[in-house]
């Protein structure tokens, strides 16, 4: 991913894709709602609608390797949507 900086705004670049059942691997449950990603220290956050977990994915991303983990968030869960 590039960013390209103009003023305060930001515009990204794709210039690559995975699906996240694919990086998770074994991980990953069958069915994945992510709604929003943030990207921090080199390393997007993925968030979902249906778990109460994030997923860490590692930055860039390469192929054959499983660089993500997801996290459990503290709680009960109830309300994550």
């Amino acid at each position: 991913m590039n960013i390209a900086r103009s003023g305060t705004a930001s515009t990204l670049e794709l210039v690559g894709e995975s699906k996240l059942t694919e990086v998770l691997g074994e991980l990953s449950p069958s069915r994945l709602e992510a709604s929003g990603v943030c990207i921090k220290d080199g390393s997007a956050i993925v968030v979902f609608d249906n778990l109460a977990q994030l997923a860490r994915v590692e930055l860039p991303l390469r192929p054959g390797t499983r660089s993500a983990t997801l996290v459990g968030l503290p709680g009960p869960g109830i309300g994550f949507e």
